[in-house]
């Protein structure tokens, strides 16, 4: 029985969300101290992205192979 209570307590967090606030407050510590948290997890990103798009070319490339 707390599920809908649960679900409405989130529902008004996401709704006292100030997204333009919090990509200010991002970008301001990404700018004071380029080393952060914020910096690690865009880092973190892109290797993911590259490691992700390297994977699919090697699967594309033997995939190609084996239909030759």
């Amino acid at each position: 029985m707390q599920v809908p209570v649960y679900l409405m307590s989130l529902y008004s967090k996401w709704q006292r969300l100030d997204v333009q606030a919090t990509l200010s407050d991002f970008v301001v510590e990404f700018v004071e101290e380029p080393w952060s948290r914020g910096s690690a997890m865009i880092a973190s990103l892109v290797v993911y992205l590259l490691c992700l798009c390297a994977t699919v070319k090697v699967l594309r490339n033997q995939a190609l192979k084996e239909d030759q």
